[in-house]
Formats: structure tokens, sequence, C-alpha cells
């Protein structure tokens, strides 16, 4: 059987500026605004070096409806590029850039394919006059859609299929369940490979036929989207399916915490925060990097991290250092949550009480009042009060706030007498 190659890709967000921190410093500012364009650029440039069949696009190429003109162009030039390398691509369009919305009137290469919004279609990739695969897909012909597209991929050949699919599978939190589906709606259809769009995290759900993956996107956009962010070089077999994930990002976002037990002054965070953002420079291999840094534990600094002042001051120190040695990491963030190495004892006064006891209830019944809240959120998110979804805060990050009211209360309860 054939042997052929290509890339897996999705959610490139073209035009989408970074987001996510309050100051951008001098010498990323540019590209906070280009990152997504210049990620398209590293994808195009890794489908030439590695010469491949063909590249495929499973959704959102844009980051809104009606489309950027200056992504346009950027996927325009990108796409010229590839047909002069006599590379196809292969696309869909998802939820951020359906096919109800607006566009530019271009002049496009003969090697792109778009995907009908209408019902699931299919084109073959033909070499020396032999089918050796075939690419099925539906773009989505408007932001909300609710269908389970998969069931609707049916093979018409009997050449190695690929099912280009923008959607959430398992209901995966923190994204919108559009074009939802199973795991097992996948493993039980038709095509050889999936190449799925949607979920902006790089990650394999199933290696053996059929082999599903999800690209995730080229370049993180915010905090969320931490870590290497990529595509993916498949190299087919006959029947067999080989991955391999290449990064493509222009800027890397990491978060890592610092334990405070131990430290008990300021030089012996500075130095800490300093050693995290050295560590982070080596294994990031001098890509420039965003760095959050979060803050538990208990200690004396307690008070003065609470303030927005000192944090600041801590990472203008850091940074000053980290420029001054050439390194590529960026402390953009500190987040305290700290707590304060005992709390005062006021919880038999009138008012500590009745708030304390609020806060204990919400700690108690922490699976109801989760549930009561991410509804809330998602009942938000489905009305696009959230431009990038990835904002939204997680379980894990609703509950760390739960758990910071407590000694944060009492400490100021404490430092006002608990009067009312």
């Amino acid at each position: 059987m054939a042997q052929f190659r290509f890339v897996h890709s999705a959610d490139l967000h073209l035009g989408t500026p970074l987001r996510g921190i309050g100051t951008i410093p001098p010498h990323l500012a540019e590209l906070f605004r280009t990152a997504t364009l210049l990620a398209w650029e590293r994808l195009v440039q890794f489908c030439i070096d590695e010469q491949v069949d063909f590249l495929c696009l499973a959704g959102d190429i844009y980051d809104e409806r009606d489309r950027n003109l200056t992504a346009q162009l950027a996927f325009q030039q990108g796409c010229e590029r590839l047909h002069e390398a006599q590379i196809s691509i292969y696309l869909i369009h998802g939820n951020h850039d359906p096919m109800d919305g607006k566009q530019a009137h271009l002049h496009w290469p003969s090697n792109l394919y778009t995907f009908s919004a209408e019902q699931v279609e299919s084109y073959p990739i033909i070499r020396h006059g032999e089918e050796i695969a075939r690419i099925y897909g539906r773009s989505y012909p408007t932001y909300h859609v609710t269908e389970n597209y998969s069931q609707s991929y049916k093979r018409s050949s009997s050449a190695f299929a690929i099912g280009l699919l923008h959607a959430n599978v398992g209901n995966s939190s923190g994204h919108a369940n559009y074009a939802p589906c199973s795991l097992q709606d996948l493993q039980n259809g038709e095509m050889d490979y999936w190449a799925l769009g949607h979920i902006h995290k790089p990650q394999q759900l199933q290696d053996q036929l059929p082999t599903i993956i999800y690209a995730g996107n080229p370049q993180g956009r915010h905090w969320k989207e931490a870590g290497e962010r990529g595509c993916y070089l498949i190299e087919v077999d006959g029947v067999q399916v080989h991955s391999r994930f290449q990064p493509l990002q222009v800027i890397r976002w990491e978060e890592e915490v610092v334990e405070l037990q131990g430290v008990d002054g300021e030089q012996a965070l500075l130095d800490q925060l300093f050693h995290i953002a050295e560590q982070v420079n080596e294994r990031t291999n001098s890509t420039p990097v965003l760095l959050r840094i979060r803050l538990e534990g208990r200690t004396p600094l307690y008070d003065g991290l609470l303030d927005e002042e000192v944090r600041q001051e801590l990472l203008e120190r850091i940074n000053h250092q980290l420029m001054g040695l050439g390194m590529k990491v960026w402390l953009a963030s500190l987040q305290s949550m700290a707590l304060p190495l005992q709390i005062p004892d006021i919880a038999s006064q009138s008012l500590a009480a009745d708030i304390m006891q609020i806060v204990q209830d919400w700690r108690a019944d922490w699976i109801e009042q989760r549930t009561t809240i991410r509804s809330i959120l998602d009942e938000l998110k489905d009305r696009r009060f959230w431009e990038q979804e990835g904002l939204l805060p997680s379980d894990a990050e609703l509950q760390a706030m739960i758990e910071q009211l407590e000694p944060w209360l009492l400490q100021r309860l404490g430092e006002g007498g608990g009067k009312r």
C-alpha cells in the first residue's frame, strides 16, 4: 500500500493578539501583535522543509466570524507558498470562523480545498493515477453547532480515510460543547485517522487505528494555553501511522508554583524566583517565554505579598536580572496564593463568625457550588460574553479562590478589631 506524509494542524486563530498580562514588555510588543501570523509562517515553512504531500487544517483558521483582512492576506500568502511547493491544503471552518461570516473577495490558489457546510464532502489524494487517500470533512455553517457531525462521516472508497472534524470529544471542560461526540463515536466510525480541531491542547486520544489526534493550536494566546504549541507530522505506511509533534510557537506561556515554606525573607524569595526563571529558560531552548509564578504556602511575607506594588517591585527586579543575562524569560505575573503563619483568633466575634460560616459552608459543599458557578460561567460563555473561552477560570482556580477567602477575611477583620 501507498506511503505518504501530511501535516495536521488546527485553530490558527490568525490575527489574534496575545493577551493576559497588564504591561507588555517593549522587546516583545511586536511579537504580541503578530505571533499567530508568525506561527502560520512557521507552519508553512515546516510543510515545505518536510516535503509533505498535503496539509490538513481542522477549523478556526480565523478568530472571528467576520474575518480580519490582515489575517486573510497572511493566509493567502502562505497558501501561495505551499502552491509553489506543490503542497495541497484541505480545510474546514469551525465555530470561530463559520461559513456565514464575511470575507474579502480574494483570489485563492488552486491547491486550496475548503469543505462545504451542507454535508460531509470528500476529496481524493491521487498519485500516479492511484487514489492513495481520501479526506472527508464538513465546515460549520454558523458558530453554534450542536449536531454530532462525526456520525455522518462515511467512507466512499477503500483508500486511507482521513476525517477532518472540529468538535468537542467527550465534553471536554473549558471548551464550548460544539459538534459534540464521544471517543467511542470516533472509534466506531469509518475513518482511519481523525484530524481534530477545537481543543487547543495538543493530545493524542488514540494511537492505534483509528488514530485520533487533537493538533492543538500553533501559538498559545494566553495563560490557559501554556506549554508547547505546534502541529503533527503524520507518516502513513499502508495501515501503519506514525506521528511526531512539531513545536511552532513564537512565544511560549509557562506557569510555575513556588512553595514558600522556609522562605522567610525578601532576599530568599528573590533567589527562589530567579532560580525558577533560570530553569524555565534552560528547558525552553531560548524561545521567548512569558512566565507566571504562583506563590503558595504559609509565610511571614503574607501581608507584603498582598500588596500589588510589592509584587510589581519583585517582578521588576527579577526581569532586570534576566535581561541583563540575555535570558528569554520574562516574569509577567506573580500571583500570591500564600497563607499567613497564624490566623487571628477572632472567629467567635459576631461579624467574623457570620462571614466565616458562609465561607466554611462553601468549602464543605464545594461540589454543589462548583456546579452552580460553572453553569453560570457556561451560560455567559454560550452568550459570547467572553471572547476567548480560555480566559474563564478553571475548577481548580475557583476552588483556590474560595480557599483564600478565610485567611484573608480573618486577617482583615483582625486588623479592624472585628467590629461591625
